[in-house]
């Protein structure tokens, strides 16, 4: 996704309000979005400096949906290396490389229980 070109006489805050993370649960969030397309989550809102929401739990998630959305596609080996393309790609600063075969293992489990598959793993 392209990242919005900002002219300060044009751009427009059309949101800024108080919100929870759907992730994380924390409540000390702020949302915007602007008149040029951009919606970002911030943890502070100073004066020179807006720190941008990082939530571990968001990653995670997402990672999971993306495992999910490839499982039935892929082999385990094809899936880790599908994976670690697509942290690299997402720029995610939580997940570490080395964790990413825990996440695919309880997804293939968790789905290999839910359907009664007896595939050897």
């Amino acid at each position: 996704m392209p990242v919005p070109t900002h002219n300060v006489l044009t751009c427009k805050t059309k949101i800024s309000k108080k919100t929870k993370c759907q992730f994380c649960k924390n409540e000390n969030l702020y949302y915007f979005c602007c008149s040029h397309g951009s919606k970002v989550i911030f943890e502070i809102l100073g004066k020179n400096k807006w720190i941008k929401h990082k939530c571990k739990e968001r990653e995670v998630a997402l990672l999971l949906d993306h495992i999910r959305s490839e499982r039935f596609s892929l082999n385990k080996e094809d899936l880790l290396y599908e994976a670690e393309k697509y942290i690299s790609k997402m720029d995610f600063e939580f997940l570490p490389y080395e964790n990413l075969q825990k996440y695919i293992d309880i997804e293939f489990n968790q789905l290999d229980l839910q359907f009664g598959s007896n595939e050897s793993k």
